[in-house]
């Protein structure tokens, strides 16, 4: 998958302790993360993007994003970060109720900075690297 593989080559250009990546699995798209918790690792090493790949960053638990049961964290972040697209889902959404401000599909990504604030929220076809000057610029701040 380009994106894990992309946020590793950011990590490793930018190579400062003042940025982290971090992972939120979630198996509401498509039931794209279906197994535990556990598994998760192995089918990144394996499977995909596979040939051996570790995460050069952290990874949660499964989550829910979306929904009556969305972790605090994504009810947060969704209600401080206005949502990239019009679309709701790709796909019939997996939860219950719909919001405007729902995850629309994996790898939709937020960008939060130093004061814990979210900066800016990418769709999920946003490349990690288009992100790097927003980056650059928080660091910069």
């Amino acid at each position: 998958m380009p994106k894990y593989t992309g946020f590793n080559a950011i990590i490793k250009s930018l190579d400062t302790p003042n940025f982290t990546v971090l992972g939120f699995p979630c198996n509401q798209f498509g039931n794209q993360e279906p197994g535990a918790n556990d598994e998760i690792l192995n089918t990144l090493r394996y499977v995909r993007p596979g040939s051996g790949f570790v995460p050069a960053f952290d990874l949660t638990q499964i989550v829910d994003v979306n929904g009556a049961f969305a972790d605090p964290i994504w009810t947060a972040l969704r209600g401080d970060c206005p949502s990239p697209d019009v679309i709701i889902s790709n796909g019939p959404p997996l939860w219950n109720p719909i919001s405007t401000t729902d995850v629309q599909w994996n790898f939709q990504q937020i960008l939060i900075g130093k004061s814990g604030r979210p900066y800016r929220r990418y769709d999920t076809l946003t490349a990690p690297s288009a992100i790097v000057p927003d980056i650059e610029y928080l660091l910069s701040m």
